[in-house]
């Protein structure tokens, strides 16, 4: 293993530069280190949260979690995190100064080929898709957010500032178009004469995007969330139809995933055992 490797899978104990706020339950975590210069869109970073003890911090009781990088430039870079379990629970209760385990950047991120590209993020997946459009200025970007409701979404000002286009969708219709993420994939990729696209969200929402995609013929990727207690290919939890998701992946093209019987309808549970994607 060469020396590169090795050095992105060291834990680094790092301070929490600052925190911005992105909605009531999303938040993103900035951190300074050359990790900003050697991380790309779609790859992530495994994240140990010590569970804090008032009042000091128990170092013995890790907890990582894998999180895609959001923002990365010079030596500052961000995790946005949407509070839903135990981990990210506790990452919220920490502050400005705080400290944080970070190791990456981890994985394979997306590889861009097209010129008009389309960005379909559902929920927390808009995270990874961010970072991506922000590398992509120079191209013609297309951006679908989408989100359960108005008061979930986050990066809208932001993305209507680097995107050509955003569509946002929302399940109870009270932003944008009322649906899903995927519904309107089809209408954007024909207006816009769309020759990639690239999907992060939920994994039914991303198999939705995959069969379109299919259908019109137009290439595409999709960054896969699975259990990931180590990262490094060693655990088997992230694993796919013989597919490890954190070192095969997380990004996949849709060559890859047409090997993979299990994308879209089974996966791996804490318990090790293979359960129904729902």
């Amino acid at each position: 293993m060469d020396s590169d490797v090795c050095a992105r899978r060291k834990i680094k104990i790092l301070p929490i530069h600052d925190i911005v706020t992105e909605n009531e339950i999303v938040r993103s975590f900035y951190f300074k280190d050359n990790l900003a210069a050697q991380v790309e869109p779609g790859q992530f970073v495994m994240v140990w949260v010590p569970h804090t003890v008032p009042p000091r911090v128990d170092f013995s009781l890790p907890d990582q979690v894998p999180m895609s990088v959001s923002r990365a430039s010079d030596r500052l870079f961000s995790i946005t995190v949407k509070r839903c379990g135990e981990t990210t629970t506790e990452l919220f209760k920490y502050e400005k100064g705080d400290y944080v385990g970070i190791t990456g950047p981890l994985g394979k991120g997306f590889s861009v080929n097209g010129r008009h590209l389309l960005c379909v993020a559902g929920g927390i997946g808009a995270a990874a898709l961010f970072f991506l459009v922000q590398r992509e200025r120079e191209k013609d970007v297309h951006f679908i957010l989408g989100a359960r409701t108005k008061k979930e979404l986050f990066f809208e000002r932001e993305l209507r500032n680097l995107c050509t286009s955003l569509c946002i969708t929302t399940d109870d219709g009270l932003c944008g178009t009322r649906g899903f993420a995927s519904d309107v994939v089809a209408d954007v990729c024909e207006t816009h004469e769309i020759d990639q696209v690239m999907c992060c969200g939920p994994e039914i929402m991303m198999y939705k995007v995959f069969s379109v995609c299919k259908r019109l013929g137009i290439p595409s990727q999709f960054s896969l969330e699975r259990y990931m207690y180590c990262g490094l290919g060693i655990c088997g939890h992230c694993s796919l139809n013989g597919f490890l998701v954190c070192k095969d992946g997380p990004v996949f093209d849709a060559q890859e995933l047409e090997k993979a019987a299990d994308f879209g309808m089974k996966k791996v549970d804490k318990t090790g055992g293979k359960v129904p994607i729902q």
